[in-house]
């Protein structure tokens, strides 16, 4: 349930006096106000691109995939657990030699989309030929030529509606689309090598998916055989390329000391260069997936690793996982509620100084704070704006602060200035929010997309926005 605590005034301290500032009409002594921030470690609340997310599996006596989502099904699991992500399985089954999808299951896609956009969800799609293995060739994945060609008409769907897709799990090949077992041989069964139409596939969907979404690959194999293990400097973090798109998706986690062979080598081997790449790369890429069966670690453990690889999202509902005790373990541990604060993002503000009035057509600047408690940044493009919002007449100008959010590494506190051109905007007492709102058109307006802050009584659910508890006089 979403707990909204009342504002309260916090202390205003006079920082410093700037004086010599020139006004329109001569001199003018400004003050700057100093603000505390009291963070809410606590409450568990919906954000965007994080979290647990609640996965849709194909229908099993059918090998089909599940009816379209609806808006009430949505919102109610907002409603009861607090999560804003659903990933679905779409199982293409009987159309593995068909070169062309049926206008049907693009139609379906579409209908899933736009409903994650009406209950303000992102959906994590994936893509298999496999489900029930009990079905005639019902364990078969399809060639390269049909599986690219499915690639280039799914992806046209899901880049006509890149706003709510949060990334994609590579999805295709092998058993469940989990890139093993493939009965193509898109990788090798036996040692988890991609072969030539593995890499193709691959690199199709690199090419063909929007480059503002990242994909997830299975394997941190994969990652040997295609980049060397040469973790990206940061200057070309998230430039588009195929490595800095490439994120990674654990669908062994927590099962034993390799995650049900996600890794090549047990945990504590030495060196391990699959999982040291891993603790590097996972800074700066989406990194998502789910347990398998049991816990059969501490719950400590658990938390450790999704930590330590920077983990945005997990699915909440595997039946292996259920049937095993592995969220029910968590539960009686105490860490299932801080799992679900802590995956991806949690920022607070810490505190700001801003001046307490400004010239009209002049400039403002504002420093503030922000820590992130959570295990990652946010992995999609956001924005950061301060607001400001004439309390005379409700009338709101956005004005963007120079910052990118992705760089909000977990456990650090970000300490930020900027100046702010005020022209344009009318004389008057302004109330100054913070908003980092989605960065696509559609859903920047939208507060269902903006990021909430973990603070005690700063956030605005009608907007969006957080409020800075500061007003500015404009004269």
């Amino acid at each position: 349930m979403l707990a909204f605590s009342a504002c309260k005034k916090l202390t205003e301290k006079p920082l410093a006096e700037t004086v010599n500032k020139k006004g329109k009409s001569g001199l003018a002594s400004r003050s700057t106000i100093g603000h505390t921030y009291t963070a809410d470690n606590t409450t568990i609340f919906p954000n965007p691109e994080r979290g647990w997310f609640y996965t849709i599996d194909p229908i099993w006596n059918t090998n089909a995939t599940a009816v379209p989502l609806t808006v009430s099904q949505l919102n109610g699991l907002k409603s009861q657990y607090n999560i804003t992500l659903v990933r679905k399985y779409y199982c293409l089954y009987p159309y593995k030699t068909t070169a062309v999808l049926p206008s049907t299951v693009l139609n379906d896609l579409q209908a899933d989309l736009n409903a994650c956009r009406a209950a303000g969800f992102k959906l994590i799609p994936r893509f298999t030929y496999v489900w029930n293995t009990g079905f005639k060739n019902g364990n078969r994945d399809a060639t390269e030529t049909i599986t690219n060609g499915h690639i280039n008409q799914l992806m046209s769907i899901l880049n006509s509606n890149i706003d709510v897709v949060d990334h994609l799990h590579a999805g295709f090949v092998g058993l469940w689309a989990e890139w093993h077992d493939s009965y193509n041989l898109h990788v090798a069964n036996s040692t988890l090598v991609l072969n030539p139409s593995g890499i193709s596939i691959m690199n199709n969907l690199l090419s063909k998916l929007s480059n503002k979404r990242m994909i997830a690959f299975r394997y941190p194999h994969f990652f040997g055989q295609l980049y060397n293990f040469n973790v990206l400097p940061s200057t070309s973090w998230y430039n588009g390329t195929n490595q800095a798109r490439s994120g990674y998706h654990n669908d062994g986690f927590a099962y034993d000391n390799t995650d049900f062979g996600t890794f090549s080598n047990p945990l504590g081997t030495t060196p391990d260069p699959q999982r040291d790449f891993l603790k590097a790369h996972s800074q700066y890429v989406v990194v998502s997936g789910e347990p398998a069966g049991a816990n059969a670690y501490s719950p400590s453990y658990v938390v450790n690793d999704l930590k330590a690889y920077h983990f945005s999202s997990l699915s909440m509902n595997m039946p292996d996982a259920i049937n095993g005790g592995f969220y029910t373990g968590l539960q009686s541990a105490g860490r299932y509620d801080s799992i679900s604060r802590l995956l991806g993002y949690r920022y607070s503000l810490v505190s700001s100084s801003i001046p307490d009035s400004a010239t009209l057509g002049g400039s403002v600047s504002i420093d503030y704070s922000i820590f992130n408690n959570g295990f990652a940044a946010n992995h999609n493009v956001r924005g950061v704006e301060l607001v400001l919002r004439n309390n005379a007449t409700g009338t709101v100008y956005r004005k963007d602060l120079v910052k990118d959010p992705r760089y909000w590494w977990g456990g650090v506190t970000q300490s930020l200035s900027n100046n702010i051109s005020l022209v344009g905007i009318p004389a008057g007492t302004y109330s100054l929010l913070l908003n980092l709102p989605d960065s696509e058109t559609s859903l920047s307006t939208n507060p269902a997309y903006s990021i909430r802050l973990a603070n005690v009584g700063l956030w605005e659910a009608a907007t969006g926005y957080n409020s800075l508890q500061h007003n500015l006089v404009i004269n």
